[in-house]
């Protein structure tokens, strides 16, 4: 969908003068700029100090946070917060990615590609694991930010085509916002198991049906069942089955 608000926001955050020392996040930082500006315009409200940790988005008692990977990181500061303050944790999720290739010798670039990996609501299960503690916090909730964006690299590879192997990310662009959906408690966890999946299934089954790597599906499946979203119900040809603790 076309979000007029959310292409002022990227504009406004690819405006702001670069920084030397963020060489290496630059493409993280703007995803995160832009959700910023997009969430709360007014920059007077961004990166409040309270207590010994900064927010990224305080208005009137209640905090944002914009976290595009490694939750765990937000540990100390929630647990700081949430006593006191209602949060939510913004979390982006690219459902489609345009890619594009740079020539180091020309400057040239190839012609726009479509990445066949998709991001879906999935991906955030195996964020929660480090906050399965929190997850029920009344103060605490998510926000899935579905985005679209288009990623340059630089072409210094080795293979024929010049980009499977050594390719250097240059910068991802924000180019929308598909939709937002929000997860407040473990009862909200239920709609992130797939619909697809049988009765009873294992975790490469999960893992399929989810759309995530075998090492992150087990992250997802440990915070479903330490959420009580999931039970283990036997065991098959030495893998473990599980099944769901609802109907």
């Amino acid at each position: 969908m076309t979000d007029e608000r959310f292409e002022k926001a990227v504009q406004k955050a690819l405006a702001r003068e670069p920084d030397p020392h963020e060489i290496g996040t630059l493409s993280e930082r703007t995803v995160h700029a832009a959700l910023k500006n997009y969430f709360e315009p007014d920059t007077a409200c961004h990166e409040i100090k309270i207590g010994r940790h900064f927010a990224d988005i305080y208005r009137d008692g209640e905090i944002v946070e914009i976290q595009t990977r490694a939750f765990y990181r937000l540990e100390e500061k929630l647990r700081a917060f949430l006593p006191e303050f209602r949060v939510t944790v913004v979390f982006p999720i690219i459902t489609e990615k345009k890619l594009l290739w740079i020539s180091p010798e020309t400057g040239e670039a190839s012609r726009v590609r479509r990445s066949p990996k998709h991001g879906n609501a999935f991906c955030i299960l195996p964020e929660l694991y480090s906050l399965r503690d929190m997850i029920d916090d009344p103060n605490l909730s998510f926000c899935l930010a579905f985005i679209t964006t288009e990623e340059t690299r630089l072409a210094c590879g080795r293979a024929h085509d010049g980009k499977r192997f050594g390719a250097r990310l240059i910068s991802t662009f924000p180019t929308g916002l598909v939709g937002l959906s929000y997860i407040k408690g473990s009862a909200d966890l239920k709609k992130l198991v797939p619909s697809v999946l049988a009765d009873s299934f294992t975790r490469a089954e999960f893992a399929r049906a989810a759309g995530l790597s075998e090492r992150r599906s087990w992250y997802a499946i440990k915070t479903l069942l330490e959420t009580g979203i999931l039970t283990q119900c036997g065991k098959s040809e030495r893998k473990i089955i599980y099944s769901r603790s609802f109907d």
